[in-house]
């Protein structure tokens, strides 16, 4: 999200986090000329402004203008949220007088200014969020937005075999039949209840816990690749399996 020199807005990094939001807040800053243009434009850019090297932008995308056509910037209230893999919020710690922090203009006053409905979420708080929901982000979060160190002692450093169970498994855990999703040292066992997933066991790039796993747990077979969250399916399945033992 580094800002890039001198604080000005430079297209050739649009893949960047503060391009990205500079982006998105100057076309809800233009709304008001669907009133007076017909469609979304912005002025055009002052000589002070982040954006006096760029374009003026504008969009005639018929379906965007249907959408904010009856919308005004007084009654518009809208954020601008990011949602990273980091461990904290890329804002924390950050003075907002310097380049790393997202730079707003604001056209009209020819002032910088903070954006104050700008926010970020981490994949940590999302967890936190969920934590006591009927869910799949945390199964989803480790098998894709894993954070794990790429050190020696990373599970993509070890050899196959120190890893002795990947992915998703059925296993028999205390004397229950469960779903495990594991990547590395991170995993999760559930036990299917009362039509939902009831989480048991949790570890997060813990080697000592996973270790351990392998006198605890015995598997079955392989899980379907089905998501967790369709509970009509595993219902069916774990009632399937019963029946069948």
């Amino acid at each position: 999200s580094i800002a890039n020199q001198n604080g000005k807005f430079d297209n050739k990094f649009n893949s960047r986090l503060n391009n990205q939001l500079i982006l998105r807040y100057r076309a809800m800053q233009s709304l008001s000329s669907i009133e007076r243009e017909g469609f979304i434009t912005e002025s055009k850019h002052s000589l002070e402004s982040p954006y006096s090297n760029d374009q003026v932008r504008r969009c005639k995308k018929p379906s965007t203008i249907s959408l904010f056509k009856d919308i005004t910037k007084e009654k518009f209230q809208f954020y601008l949220v990011t949602l990273t893999s980091d461990h904290e919020s890329p804002f924390n710690d950050v003075d907002r007088s310097s380049n790393l922090f997202p730079l707003f203009f604001d056209q009209e006053s020819g002032d910088m200014e903070d954006f104050k409905n700008l926010g970020s979420i981490v994949w940590n708080q999302c967890h936190q969020l969920l934590n006591d929901v009927d869910n799949h982000f945390s199964n989803s979060s480790f098998l894709h937005f894993s954070t794990e160190s790429k050190d020696d002692d990373s599970p993509e450093s070890l050899p196959i075999g120190n890893l002795f169970v990947k992915g998703r498994q059925i296993i028999i855990y205390n004397g229950e039949k469960c779903h495990l999703s594991c990547r590395g040292y991170s995993y999760a066992i559930r036990h299917f209840s009362n039509g939902r997933f009831v989480e048991k066991d949790r570890g997060k790039n813990d080697k000592v816990k996973y270790l351990a796993l392998k006198n605890q747990i015995q598997i079955l077979e392989k899980a379907p690749p089905e998501p967790i969250g369709n509970t009509t399916y595993w219902n069916n399945y774990f009632a399937t399996t019963q029946e069948g033992e």
